[in-house]
Protein backbone atom coordinates (compact mmCIF):
# COMPACT_ATOMS: atom_id res chain seq x y z
CA UNK A 1 0.00 0.00 0.00
CA UNK A 2 3.00 2.34 0.33
CA UNK A 3 3.26 2.21 -3.46
CA UNK A 4 -0.37 3.33 -3.67
CA UNK A 5 0.33 6.30 -1.42
CA UNK A 6 3.35 7.28 -3.52
CA UNK A 7 1.21 7.04 -6.65
CA UNK A 8 -1.54 9.19 -5.13
CA UNK A 9 0.98 11.86 -4.16
CA UNK A 10 2.36 11.93 -7.72
CA UNK A 11 -1.03 11.76 -9.46
CA UNK A 12 -0.98 15.37 -10.68
CA UNK A 13 2.72 16.26 -10.63
CA UNK A 14 4.11 13.12 -12.29
CA UNK A 15 1.36 10.82 -13.65
CA UNK A 16 3.82 8.52 -15.44
CA UNK A 17 5.71 7.77 -12.22
CA UNK A 18 2.39 7.34 -10.45
CA UNK A 19 1.33 4.75 -13.04
CA UNK A 20 4.67 2.96 -12.64
CA UNK A 21 4.17 2.69 -8.87
CA UNK A 22 0.65 1.37 -9.39
CA UNK A 23 1.92 -1.30 -11.79
CA UNK A 24 4.55 -2.38 -9.28
CA UNK A 25 1.83 -2.62 -6.63
CA UNK A 26 -0.27 -4.70 -9.03
CA UNK A 27 2.62 -7.11 -9.63
CA UNK A 28 3.07 -7.53 -5.87
CA UNK A 29 -0.66 -8.12 -5.41
CA UNK A 30 -0.63 -10.81 -8.11
CA UNK A 31 2.23 -12.58 -6.33
CA UNK A 32 0.38 -12.45 -3.02
CA UNK A 33 -2.79 -13.98 -4.46
CA UNK A 34 -0.75 -16.73 -6.12
CA UNK A 35 0.89 -17.63 -2.83
CA UNK A 36 -2.42 -17.42 -0.91
CA UNK A 37 -5.17 -18.08 -3.50
CA UNK A 38 -8.15 -17.94 -1.14
CA UNK A 39 -7.04 -15.08 1.07
CA UNK A 40 -9.79 -12.40 1.01
CA UNK A 41 -7.45 -9.59 2.01
CA UNK A 42 -5.02 -10.44 -0.79
CA UNK A 43 -7.85 -10.65 -3.33
CA UNK A 44 -9.26 -7.32 -2.25
CA UNK A 45 -5.81 -5.72 -2.49
CA UNK A 46 -5.53 -7.12 -6.03
CA UNK A 47 -8.88 -5.59 -6.98
CA UNK A 48 -7.79 -2.25 -5.52
CA UNK A 49 -4.50 -2.38 -7.47
CA UNK A 50 -6.33 -3.18 -10.70
CA UNK A 51 -8.57 -0.19 -10.12
CA UNK A 52 -5.62 2.08 -9.39
CA UNK A 53 -3.83 1.12 -12.60
CA UNK A 54 -7.07 1.71 -14.50
CA UNK A 55 -7.46 5.14 -12.87
CA UNK A 56 -4.06 6.25 -14.13
CA UNK A 57 -4.27 4.64 -17.59
CA UNK A 58 -7.88 5.04 -18.73
CA UNK A 59 -7.04 8.04 -20.94
CA UNK A 60 -3.76 6.73 -22.38
CA UNK A 61 -4.84 3.09 -22.74
CA UNK A 62 -8.63 2.77 -22.29
CA UNK A 63 -8.80 -0.82 -23.59
CA UNK A 64 -6.38 -2.12 -20.99
CA UNK A 65 -7.96 0.07 -18.32
CA UNK A 66 -11.38 -1.40 -19.07
CA UNK A 67 -9.97 -4.93 -18.86
CA UNK A 68 -8.48 -4.10 -15.45
CA UNK A 69 -11.80 -2.69 -14.24
CA UNK A 70 -13.67 -5.77 -15.43
CA UNK A 71 -11.18 -8.05 -13.68
CA UNK A 72 -11.57 -6.00 -10.48
CA UNK A 73 -15.33 -6.40 -10.82
CA UNK A 74 -15.00 -10.18 -11.12
CA UNK A 75 -12.91 -10.30 -7.95
CA UNK A 76 -15.33 -8.03 -6.09
CA UNK A 77 -18.25 -10.26 -7.09
CA UNK A 78 -16.33 -13.35 -5.97
CA UNK A 79 -15.69 -11.82 -2.57
CA UNK A 80 -19.31 -10.73 -2.18
CA UNK A 81 -20.71 -14.11 -3.27
CA UNK A 82 -18.53 -16.02 -0.80
CA UNK A 83 -19.45 -13.73 2.11
CA UNK A 84 -23.04 -12.48 1.63
CA UNK A 85 -23.01 -10.63 4.95
CA UNK A 86 -19.84 -8.67 4.15
CA UNK A 87 -21.30 -5.19 3.47
CA UNK A 88 -17.95 -3.77 2.39
CA UNK A 89 -17.72 -6.47 -0.27
CA UNK A 90 -21.16 -5.50 -1.57
CA UNK A 91 -20.19 -1.86 -1.64
CA UNK A 92 -17.03 -2.76 -3.58
CA UNK A 93 -19.20 -4.49 -6.21
CA UNK A 94 -21.30 -1.34 -6.57
CA UNK A 95 -18.19 0.79 -7.01
CA UNK A 96 -16.69 -1.56 -9.61
CA UNK A 97 -19.97 -1.76 -11.56
CA UNK A 98 -20.18 2.03 -11.72
CA UNK A 99 -16.59 2.37 -12.90
CA UNK A 100 -17.02 -0.21 -15.67
CA UNK A 101 -20.28 1.44 -16.71
CA UNK A 102 -18.65 4.86 -16.84
CA UNK A 103 -16.04 3.58 -19.30
CA UNK A 104 -18.73 1.99 -21.48
CA UNK A 105 -21.09 4.96 -21.72
CA UNK A 106 -19.86 6.13 -25.13
CA UNK A 107 -18.82 2.85 -26.74
CA UNK A 108 -21.60 0.58 -25.47
CA UNK A 109 -24.42 2.54 -23.79
CA UNK A 110 -26.68 -0.52 -23.49
CA UNK A 111 -24.02 -2.40 -21.53
CA UNK A 112 -23.28 0.73 -19.50
CA UNK A 113 -26.97 1.02 -18.56
CA UNK A 114 -27.03 -2.66 -17.58
CA UNK A 115 -24.02 -2.19 -15.28
CA UNK A 116 -25.53 0.96 -13.76
CA UNK A 117 -28.80 -0.88 -13.13
CA UNK A 118 -26.94 -3.73 -11.46
CA UNK A 119 -25.13 -1.18 -9.28
CA UNK A 120 -28.49 0.37 -8.41
CA UNK A 121 -29.92 -3.00 -7.41
CA UNK A 122 -26.88 -3.68 -5.28
CA UNK A 123 -27.14 -0.23 -3.67
CA UNK A 124 -30.79 -0.89 -2.76
CA UNK A 125 -29.80 -4.15 -1.06
CA UNK A 126 -27.16 -2.31 0.96
CA UNK A 127 -29.69 0.27 2.15
CA UNK A 128 -32.05 -2.53 3.15
CA UNK A 129 -29.23 -4.06 5.20
CA UNK A 130 -28.23 -0.76 6.86
CA UNK A 131 -31.23 1.58 6.43
CA UNK A 132 -29.77 4.61 8.24
CA UNK A 133 -26.23 4.41 6.92
CA UNK A 134 -25.45 7.74 5.26
CA UNK A 135 -22.79 6.27 2.95
CA UNK A 136 -25.16 3.57 1.71
CA UNK A 137 -27.94 6.12 1.17
CA UNK A 138 -25.62 8.47 -0.71
CA UNK A 139 -24.44 5.58 -2.92
CA UNK A 140 -28.09 4.80 -3.69
CA UNK A 141 -28.78 8.43 -4.61
CA UNK A 142 -25.73 8.50 -6.90
CA UNK A 143 -26.76 5.22 -8.58
CA UNK A 144 -30.28 6.53 -9.16
CA UNK A 145 -28.83 9.62 -10.80
CA UNK A 146 -26.59 7.58 -13.09
CA UNK A 147 -29.39 5.29 -14.27
CA UNK A 148 -31.62 8.32 -14.76
CA UNK A 149 -28.93 9.99 -16.81
CA UNK A 150 -28.74 7.02 -19.17
CA UNK A 151 -32.54 6.99 -19.59
CA UNK A 152 -33.07 10.71 -20.26
CA UNK A 153 -33.45 10.39 -24.01
CA UNK A 154 -35.02 6.93 -24.41
CA UNK A 155 -37.29 6.92 -21.34
CA UNK A 156 -37.66 10.46 -19.92
CA UNK A 157 -40.51 9.42 -17.61
CA UNK A 158 -38.41 6.68 -16.01
CA UNK A 159 -35.44 9.04 -15.86
CA UNK A 160 -37.50 11.63 -14.01
CA UNK A 161 -38.68 9.00 -11.50
CA UNK A 162 -35.05 8.05 -10.81
CA UNK A 163 -33.99 11.70 -10.48
CA UNK A 164 -36.86 12.47 -8.11
CA UNK A 165 -36.05 9.49 -5.88
CA UNK A 166 -32.42 10.59 -5.81
CA UNK A 167 -33.55 14.10 -4.88
CA UNK A 168 -35.71 12.75 -2.07
CA UNK A 169 -32.74 10.87 -0.60
CA UNK A 170 -30.50 13.93 -0.96
CA UNK A 171 -33.01 16.04 0.95
CA UNK A 172 -33.19 13.43 3.70
CA UNK A 173 -29.39 13.33 4.04
CA UNK A 174 -29.18 17.11 4.21
CA UNK A 175 -31.82 17.21 6.94
CA UNK A 176 -29.52 14.99 9.01
CA UNK A 177 -26.60 17.42 8.61
CA UNK A 178 -27.73 20.79 7.20
CA UNK A 179 -24.21 22.21 7.05
CA UNK A 180 -22.45 19.29 5.34
CA UNK A 181 -20.92 20.70 2.12
CA UNK A 182 -21.06 17.31 0.39
CA UNK A 183 -24.75 16.87 1.25
CA UNK A 184 -25.45 20.40 -0.01
CA UNK A 185 -23.55 19.70 -3.22
CA UNK A 186 -25.42 16.42 -3.72
CA UNK A 187 -28.71 18.25 -3.26
CA UNK A 188 -27.68 20.83 -5.85
CA UNK A 189 -26.77 18.13 -8.36
CA UNK A 190 -30.06 16.28 -7.78
CA UNK A 191 -32.08 19.49 -8.16
CA UNK A 192 -30.25 20.36 -11.38
CA UNK A 193 -31.00 16.94 -12.86
CA UNK A 194 -34.74 17.19 -12.19
CA UNK A 195 -34.82 20.78 -13.43
CA UNK A 196 -32.91 19.93 -16.59
CA UNK A 197 -35.38 17.22 -17.49
CA UNK A 198 -38.50 19.38 -17.01
CA UNK A 199 -36.99 22.64 -18.25
CA UNK A 200 -39.03 22.67 -21.47
CA UNK A 201 -42.21 21.02 -20.22
CA UNK A 202 -42.53 22.98 -16.96
CA UNK A 203 -40.14 25.96 -16.97
CA UNK A 204 -41.61 27.53 -13.82
CA UNK A 205 -41.03 24.39 -11.76
CA UNK A 206 -37.57 24.02 -13.31
CA UNK A 207 -36.70 27.58 -12.33
CA UNK A 208 -37.77 26.88 -8.74
CA UNK A 209 -35.49 23.84 -8.64
CA UNK A 210 -32.60 25.79 -10.17
CA UNK A 211 -33.07 28.56 -7.59
CA UNK A 212 -33.02 26.04 -4.74
CA UNK A 213 -29.84 24.56 -6.21
CA UNK A 214 -28.31 28.04 -6.35
CA UNK A 215 -29.17 28.60 -2.69
CA UNK A 216 -27.56 25.29 -1.75
CA UNK A 217 -24.36 26.23 -3.57
CA UNK A 218 -24.36 29.64 -1.95
CA UNK A 219 -24.62 27.92 1.43
CA UNK A 220 -21.62 25.77 0.52
CA UNK A 221 -19.59 28.90 -0.23
CA UNK A 222 -20.59 30.39 3.12
CA UNK A 223 -19.20 27.28 4.80
CA UNK A 224 -15.99 26.68 2.84
CA UNK A 225 -15.26 30.36 1.95
CA UNK A 226 -13.05 31.12 -1.03
CA UNK A 227 -12.80 27.49 -2.18
CA UNK A 228 -12.39 27.71 -5.98
CA UNK A 229 -14.66 24.75 -6.67
CA UNK A 230 -17.47 26.26 -4.62
CA UNK A 231 -17.09 29.64 -6.34
CA UNK A 232 -17.06 27.96 -9.75
CA UNK A 233 -20.16 25.89 -9.03
CA UNK A 234 -22.06 28.87 -7.65
CA UNK A 235 -21.17 30.88 -10.75
CA UNK A 236 -22.50 28.11 -13.00
CA UNK A 237 -25.68 27.82 -10.95
CA UNK A 238 -26.31 31.57 -11.00
CA UNK A 239 -25.74 31.57 -14.76
CA UNK A 240 -28.36 28.86 -15.23
CA UNK A 241 -30.92 30.83 -13.22
CA UNK A 242 -30.08 33.95 -15.22
CA UNK A 243 -30.62 32.13 -18.51
CA UNK A 244 -34.08 31.04 -17.31
CA UNK A 245 -34.96 34.65 -16.39
CA UNK A 246 -33.78 36.38 -19.58
CA UNK A 247 -37.20 36.57 -21.25
CA UNK A 248 -39.51 37.05 -18.26
CA UNK A 249 -37.34 39.28 -16.06
CA UNK A 250 -34.26 40.68 -17.85
CA UNK A 251 -33.34 42.93 -14.90
CA UNK A 252 -33.17 39.96 -12.55
CA UNK A 253 -31.26 38.01 -15.20
CA UNK A 254 -28.72 40.83 -15.45
CA UNK A 255 -28.27 40.90 -11.68
CA UNK A 256 -27.57 37.16 -11.70
CA UNK A 257 -25.17 37.41 -14.64
CA UNK A 258 -23.26 40.11 -12.73
CA UNK A 259 -22.85 37.77 -9.77
CA UNK A 260 -21.54 35.15 -12.18
CA UNK A 261 -19.06 37.64 -13.65
CA UNK A 262 -17.84 38.55 -10.16
CA UNK A 263 -17.27 34.86 -9.43
CA UNK A 264 -15.50 34.28 -12.75
CA UNK A 265 -13.35 37.39 -12.28
CA UNK A 266 -12.30 36.26 -8.82
CA UNK A 267 -11.25 32.85 -10.17
CA UNK A 268 -9.43 34.36 -13.16
CA UNK A 269 -7.53 36.83 -10.98
CA UNK A 270 -6.66 34.11 -8.46
CA UNK A 271 -5.34 31.81 -11.19
CA UNK A 272 -4.01 34.11 -13.95
CA UNK A 273 -2.24 31.21 -15.71
CA UNK A 274 -5.27 28.91 -15.71
CA UNK A 275 -6.70 29.08 -19.22
CA UNK A 276 -10.03 27.54 -18.22
CA UNK A 277 -10.59 30.22 -15.58
CA UNK A 278 -9.76 32.94 -18.11
CA UNK A 279 -12.19 31.41 -20.60
CA UNK A 280 -14.84 31.22 -17.89
CA UNK A 281 -14.56 35.00 -17.51
CA UNK A 282 -14.90 35.46 -21.29
CA UNK A 283 -18.12 33.45 -21.31
CA UNK A 284 -19.56 35.37 -18.36
CA UNK A 285 -18.73 38.74 -19.94
CA UNK A 286 -20.35 37.63 -23.19
CA UNK A 287 -23.53 36.65 -21.35
CA UNK A 288 -23.92 40.21 -20.02
CA UNK A 289 -22.99 41.71 -23.38
CA UNK A 290 -25.59 39.59 -25.16
CA UNK A 291 -28.30 40.57 -22.66
CA UNK A 292 -27.51 44.30 -22.96
CA UNK A 293 -27.26 44.49 -26.75
CA UNK A 294 -30.57 46.31 -27.24
CA UNK A 295 -31.16 47.99 -23.88
CA UNK A 296 -27.63 49.37 -23.38
CA UNK A 297 -25.40 48.78 -26.43
CA UNK A 298 -22.59 50.88 -24.98
CA UNK A 299 -22.37 48.72 -21.87
CA UNK A 300 -22.65 45.61 -24.03
CA UNK A 301 -19.71 46.79 -26.12
CA UNK A 302 -17.67 47.45 -22.98
CA UNK A 303 -18.17 43.84 -21.82
CA UNK A 304 -17.36 42.51 -25.30
CA UNK A 305 -14.21 44.63 -25.33
CA UNK A 306 -13.00 43.18 -22.03
CA UNK A 307 -13.73 39.67 -23.30
CA UNK A 308 -11.78 40.45 -26.47
CA UNK A 309 -8.71 41.46 -24.48
CA UNK A 310 -8.72 38.17 -22.58
CA UNK A 311 -9.41 36.13 -25.71
CA UNK A 312 -6.56 37.85 -27.57
CA UNK A 313 -4.16 37.14 -24.71
CA UNK A 314 -5.12 33.45 -24.64
CA UNK A 315 -4.82 33.09 -28.41
CA UNK A 316 -1.44 34.84 -28.51
CA UNK A 317 -0.16 32.69 -25.65
CA UNK A 318 -1.10 29.39 -27.33
CA UNK A 319 -1.34 29.82 -31.13
CA UNK A 320 -2.05 26.08 -31.57
CA UNK A 321 -5.04 26.11 -29.19
CA UNK A 322 -8.00 25.89 -31.57
CA UNK A 323 -10.55 26.73 -28.89
CA UNK A 324 -8.65 29.91 -28.03
CA UNK A 325 -8.55 30.88 -31.71
CA UNK A 326 -12.30 30.27 -32.00
CA UNK A 327 -12.95 32.42 -28.93
CA UNK A 328 -10.82 35.20 -30.42
CA UNK A 329 -12.71 35.05 -33.72
CA UNK A 330 -16.02 35.21 -31.84
CA UNK A 331 -14.84 38.13 -29.69
CA UNK A 332 -13.74 40.05 -32.78
CA UNK A 333 -17.15 39.42 -34.34
CA UNK A 334 -18.85 40.77 -31.23
CA UNK A 335 -16.81 43.95 -31.45
CA UNK A 336 -17.39 44.34 -35.17
CA UNK A 337 -21.12 43.73 -35.25
CA UNK A 338 -22.37 43.94 -31.69
CA UNK A 339 -24.11 40.60 -32.17
CA UNK A 340 -24.41 37.95 -29.50
CA UNK A 341 -23.16 35.01 -31.46
CA UNK A 342 -20.34 32.85 -30.18
CA UNK A 343 -19.50 31.06 -26.95
CA UNK A 344 -21.90 31.79 -24.11
CA UNK A 345 -23.37 30.07 -21.11
CA UNK A 346 -21.71 27.50 -18.91
CA UNK A 347 -18.04 26.82 -18.79
CA UNK A 348 -16.87 23.63 -20.54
Amino acid sequence: MCLHKSADMLQHSDPQSALSYCRQALENAHRLTQSAPGDRSALRDLAVCLGKVADFSEHSDPTTALAHRQQALEIARQLADTAPNDLQARQDVTTCLNKVANMLEQSDPASALSHYQQALGNARLLVQAVPNDRIALRDLAVCLGRVGGMLQTSEPGAALAHFEESLQISRYLLEGDPHDPQALRDLGVALDKVAGLIRNSDPDAALAYYRESMMARNHILEIVQHQPRAIRELGASVTTVASMLQEKDPDAALAHYRIAVDAARHLAESEPNDRQEQRGLILSLNNIGNLLQRSDPGAALSHYHEALGIARSLADGEPEDLLAQEDLASALLHMATGTGTGPTGKRP
